[in-house]
Formats: C-alpha cells, sequence, structure tokens
C-alpha cells in the first residue's frame, strides 16, 4: 500500500507524459547518470538541477524531449482517446501507466541484450550509489523505487491495479482511475498496437537526441 500511496504522490504532480518511468530510464542509453537525472528530472526543483552532476543534467532535457514528443505522437493521442470517455483529464495519466506496462511486457524485443530484471538491477544498483547526492525529492524517488522495486511493479495486472487504484484515492476530484485497469483489458490489443507503433520511434528519438 505505502509503495503505491508514494507513486500516487509524485505522479498526480508530474506533467501528463512524465509518469513513464521504465521508458524515460530505459531510452537513455548505457549512461547511467543520464538515467538518474533522466528518472528524477520532474521530481526535483529547477534551482536543485545545478546540484547534479553534468551527465545527470544531460537527462533533464532529454526527459522533456521525451515528453514532447511523446504527448504529439498519434499513437498516443489514439489511446489516450480510447479512454477519455471514461477517464477524462486523466486518461494521458492512465495512457503513461499501460504504456510502462507494454514495455515490460515486451522489454527484451526492445532490449534483446539483457531481460527486464537484469536492467532493473544494474539501474537500482547505480541509483544507490548516487542516491546519498541527490537533491530534495529526488533522493525520496530513488530511495522507493529501489525499496518497492517499481521498474518490475508494472509487469503484473496485479501491480498495476494496485498503482491505479492507490493513485484515484489520492486524487481530490473524481477520476474513475480505479477503473483503469478494466479499460486497459477491454482496449487491451489496441492499446498495445500504439505502443509498439510509438515506442521505436522514441528510440530513433533518443538515439540522435
Amino acid at each position: 500500500m505505502y509503495i503505491c500511496l508514494f507513486i500516487a504522490h509524485f505522479i498526480l504532480s508530474y506533467p501528463a507524459s512524465a509518469l513513464n518511468f521504465l521508458a524515460h530510464i530505459a531510452l537513455s542509453g548505457t549512461n547511467q547518470e543520464i538515467a538518474i537525472g533522466n528518472f528524477i528530472a520532474d521530481s526535483i526543483l529547477p534551482k536543485e538541477r545545478i546540484l547534479l552532476s553534468a551527465d545527470m543534467q544531460k537527462g533533464i532535457p532529454l526527459h522533456q524531449a521525451i515528453d514532447q514528443f511523446t504527448d504529439a505522437h498519434p499513437s498516443f493521442k489514439n489511446t489516450v482517446s480510447l479512454v477519455r470517455p471514461s477517464l477524462r483529464k486523466y486518461a494521458p495519466v492512465a495512457t503513461d501507466v499501460y504504456y510502462d506496462h507494454f514495455l515490460a511486457k515486451h522489454f527484451q524485443r526492445y532490449y534483446p541484450a539483457e531481460t527486464l530484471q537484469q536492467f532493473s538491477a544494474k539501474f537500482y544498483s547505480a541509483l544507490a550509489v548516487h542516491e546519498p547526492f541527490l537533491p530534495g525529492n529526488g533522493k525520496h524517488l530513488a530511495h522507493y523505487i529501489i525499496k518497492y522495486d517499481w521498474l518490475n511493479m508494472y509487469a503484473s495486472a496485479e501491480g498495476m491495479h494496485k498503482i491505479l487504484c492507490q493513485m484515484a484515492a489520492r486524487t481530490r476530484f473524481e477520476s474513475n482511475l480505479e477503473q483503469a485497469s478494466d479499460h486497459l483489458l477491454l482496449n487491451y490489443s489496441a492499446i498495445e498496437q500504439d505502443f509498439n507503433a510509438l515506442y521505436p520511434d522514441l528510440m530513433q528519438l533518443c538515439a540522435t537526441f
């Protein structure tokens, strides 16, 4: 329960496409400090960015580029349109959660050199080294992703449902996010297709960033 509440606390204050933590980290390439900067980009204040290493600072504009590209992509817009009638303004929030699920599901399709578990363990190890030096909420975010193994959590339907339900409990207004898992199941093939159309484009964007 506590992991879900903490995710909700951070997630609901983020821009629409800042929630796909797994995608942001994976799209950072092999430089772990860039990946860390990308991961914490929305959790720290602009004035705190100068406290980061040079490579971590490179992760912030990469994070922003991923968000902007995703928001404008026809596939993302299509997924949002599928669930917007029920989830309204929270449709982009749910879509990001859906997309991390499909990245977890298809991880070795896009990253054949390692499993999701291997990738996660390597990132957690690097994050643990740098966690004591991260500013503000970045430190807390790093602590909880390691403690509760967020990156593998999205691979299961149960993990996704718990996150979405707790996010619903944290919203000030009716969000229907507790029903978001149902909408995923109803539109599973279409949303999976949207993700698989978007992600290669994101990989190409990041490879040339």
